[in-house]
């Protein structure tokens, strides 16, 4: 491979690269609420039930 063609992979494989940590991120952002909902959820549900048991 010529000088070139190298630099032009390493762009393509830093490119490719960008959008994958990109996509790691916004999954790791719903990730995080979802995990936050269910959280929610189970501690909503917790208190109907301790509530229902009084």
């Amino acid at each position: 491979m010529t000088y070139e063609e190298l630099l032009a992979e390493n762009k393509e494989l830093r490119m490719r690269l960008a959008r994958s940590q990109n996509l790691i991120s916004n999954l790791q952002t719903k990730l995080n609420s979802a995990f936050e909902y269910v959280s929610d959820v189970i501690e909503q549900n917790k208190q109907a039930m301790e509530e229902k048991d009084e």
